[in-house]
């Protein structure tokens, strides 16, 4: 869904994946208004932040590398209501790599929520959230701070409203933080 209003009942959005560096929403992604209800949401990834560039005559990156894309199953930036549905084995992108060289690369963090990503308003209620993992940091070479941070929220990450009820959420996984030759060292992601 993409700025609309709409309703899925029965429905099954599986082995999907976005195709853009960093995109979110693997499965659906949410603008509007949604509610579903019914409906399985598995085996859907978002898209992997995309490598860092690299200025040849100084050997020095340019560009950073993206973060992964949030939201591997369903990312909702507006209104979504779930009800009596699944959402399972779905992964949110790794970041993109860094230079392997000297400089300070930034730091890009694997994708956010696993599962769902929040930034609106959630409701879910009687919903399975299992098995979905967040995106990790790749490891960079550089000779700089370039450790990014795993992704948070295996299960479901949220920034906005959420409330769940008579759900379950288990076995869900959070990105791993990635390291460089310096011996930074990114955290790994929260909330899993």
């Amino acid at each position: 869904s993409n700025n609309a209003t709409g309703d899925g009942f029965d429905c099954h959005a599986y082995n999907n994946q976005e195709g853009g560096n960093g995109g979110n929403g693997g499965g659906i992604a949410n603008f509007g208004s949604l509610s579903i209800q019914n409906c399985t949401v598995e085996n859907n990834s978002s898209g992997n932040g995309g490598d860092a560039d690299s200025y040849p005559p100084m050997g020095l990156c340019c560009f950073n590398p993206g973060a992964g894309g949030d939201g591997g199953g369903i990312y909702n930036n507006n209104q979504l209501h779930i009800k009596d549905s699944t959402v399972r084995y779905n992964k949110t992108g790794n970041s993109g790599s860094s230079c392997h060289n000297q400089g300070s690369c930034g730091n890009p963090r694997g994708g956010n929520g696993g599962g769902i990503y929040n930034s609106g308003t959630l409701g879910a209620s009687r919903c399975t959230i299992h098995q979905n993992a967040a995106g990790s940091a790749i490891d960079s070479g550089c000779d700089g701070a370039c450790s990014g941070d795993g992704g948070s929220g295996g299960g479901i990450y949220s920034s906005g409203s959420f409330s769940l009820t008579d759900s379950t959420i288990s076995n869900n996984s959070t990105g791993i933080g990635a390291f460089d030759s310096s011996f930074f060292i990114g955290e790994g992601g929260h909330g899993g």
